[in-house]
């Protein structure tokens, strides 16, 4: 959630009403979404967040991992919460971990090379190589995109995707 962009966690109810996260009972949540609202009035930032949806499916058809389609309303980027998972029990909720935490990297000004980056996601994950290409991929396709803001406070590890032991 954080980040230069006005952001709300909403849940869904099956009437297609929006509550604050945590407010709605997981019984009655039909979806649960990011919500990133337009910065001001600056005709290019609301083509950032316009353009969002598109560069996220040119991720998935790059082959990367990316999860639901992401709907633009207005000045509001709808993003399904991908760490939340409707099961036939109910709601499972994914622990995240963020890239930086697990390198045990910390500290302002805190640098992540990616040398570390990989060799914690071969000891930490049950399929590195799967992992490490993930991550490269993404880095690359970031670089080749003109992606200015990536870093590793932009990743993050689920135990439910990754396989972390």
């Amino acid at each position: 959630m954080q980040g230069e962009w006005p952001k709300l966690l909403l849940t869904e109810n099956h009437s297609g009403q929006f509550f604050l996260d945590h407010t709605l009972p997981d019984n009655a949540a039909k979806q649960h979404w990011l919500v990133k609202f337009a910065r001001g009035q600056d005709p290019h930032l609301n083509e950032i967040l316009t353009l969002e949806a598109v560069w996220m499916e040119l991720a998935r058809f790059l082959g990367l991992r990316v999860h639901g389609k992401l709907q633009l309303q207005e000045r509001a980027l709808f993003i399904p919460r991908f760490d939340r998972e409707r099961t036939p029990t109910g709601l499972q909720r994914h622990a995240q971990e963020s890239l930086y935490a697990l390198c045990q990297c910390s500290g302002f000004g805190a640098r992540l090379t990616h040398n570390a980056a990989c060799a914690t996601l071969a000891s930490a994950a049950t399929n590195p190589m799967a992992e490490i290409v993930e991550y490269l991929k993404r880095d690359i396709a970031n670089v080749v995109l003109g992606n200015k803001d990536n870093h590793a406070s932009r990743h993050s590890i689920s135990a439910a995707t990754a396989g972390l032991t």
